[in-house]
């Protein structure tokens, strides 16, 4: 009857045991996805500061091209002429740059979203 009543404790503990492990891998889970869920968000955000900066960008580009037209027209020096079309390049590809990068991240989310 004792060894019956050992063998029962242990078993429960045994099971308990396992229960609790069980537990520890569900709650180490749910950490990682709410970590995750947050490093997604994050990243979204970013994407959409990207958008919106590509739109300041686009404004910054067309005034410096304007200024560039200016200078040209209004018979600037050639160095004039060379310094607006040089800030007009250079923000060409800071553009270019952020957009390659900003569709990058889409398609990586795109991919993962699935």
């Amino acid at each position: 009857m004792i060894a019956a009543l050992r063998s029962f404790m242990v078993a429960i503990l045994i099971m308990s045991h396992q229960q609790y492990k069980s537990f520890l891998v569900k709650q180490e889970h749910e950490n990682r996805y709410r970590k995750l869920l947050l490093i997604t968000a994050g990243f979204k955000s970013e994407i959409y500061f990207m958008q919106k900066n590509m739109q300041n960008i686009e404004e910054v580009m067309s005034k410096s091209f304007k200024a560039h037209r200016l200078a040209i027209n209004e018979s600037g020096s050639e160095e004039m002429q060379e310094l607006t079309l040089d800030v007009s390049k250079d923000i060409h590809e800071i553009k270019k740059r952020l957009y390659s990068c900003n569709q990058r991240l889409r398609i990586h989310f795109k991919r993962t979203a699935r």
